[in-house]
């Protein structure tokens, strides 16, 4: 025998939740933002802070919407725009301020440099630092220290930054350095003085210290410079 349900019925088997079913509540306005802000920021680890927001209760049955100022920095107090409207209207606009703090691997000296100490690997340790805290040219690659040296005295501790680097010049005006000619099978050394500072595949001038004469060399990584036939 079928039974067919009276529409009263119905409806209230309708109004009756089933085992196990609840209805996922709706995510506060701060929850939202906070969302919204973590998305963009690179890396999962940060740590960010939304303030209570100064909205009524009224105003939280409207539909918000969140804006950063596309050039804006990701990291400490980053002001966020939230907009509520209502249909396409909009009804009110306020700016939060939305504290973000991340971390980032950087290089940090281990020990004191003195200027014109070359970076070597044992100069400097990986460390989490920051975001905040950090200046735009901190170096992160151990790698990038090849060559350089300190332009002025870096503390233990102390950020290794870009900027307070320079090439290692591996030729020095004055210097006395080595000549090699090779040509053919022929192979001639001699000492000679630099006239000028060379790096790495920099032709540099320099006077021989027997003949007086004055030639162009190419800087080799050895520090030696070669001769063109």
């Amino acid at each position: 025998m079928i039974r067919v349900l009276t529409p009263l019925a119905l409806s209230l088997l309708l109004l009756i939740p089933l085992d196990g079913w609840s209805e996922e509540p709706e995510r506060s306005f701060e929850e939202r933002l906070e969302h919204f802000v973590r998305e963009r920021v690179p890396g999962s680890d940060a740590s960010i802070r939304v303030p209570p927001l100064r909205v009524s209760a009224s105003e939280r049955g409207l539909v918000p919407s969140f804006s950063i100022h596309p050039r804006q920095s990701l990291t400490g107090r980053v002001p966020v725009r939230l907009s509520l409207s209502q249909g396409n209207r909009q009804v009110r606009s306020l700016v939060v301020p939305v504290d973000v703090e991340t971390t980032r691997n950087v290089l940090v000296a281990a020990r004191p440099i003195r200027v014109g100490d070359a970076i070597g690997k044992d100069a400097v340790v990986v460390q989490a630092v920051r975001g905040q805290a950090l200046p735009d040219d901190a170096l992160t690659e151990i790698d990038a220290l090849f060559g350089l040296r300190a332009k002025r005295n870096i503390r233990v501790g102390s950020v290794i930054r870009g900027s307070r680097l320079q090439e290692a010049k591996l030729v020095r005006r004055g210097q006395r350095v080595k000549l090699l000619y090779q040509s053919a099978g022929l192979r001639m050394e001699s000492m000679a003085r630099a006239r000028e500072d060379g790096n790495l595949g920099d032709w540099v001038e320099v006077e021989n210290m027997d003949s007086r004469l004055r030639v162009m060399g190419v800087v080799a990584a050895d520090g030696v410079l070669h001769v063109a036939p």
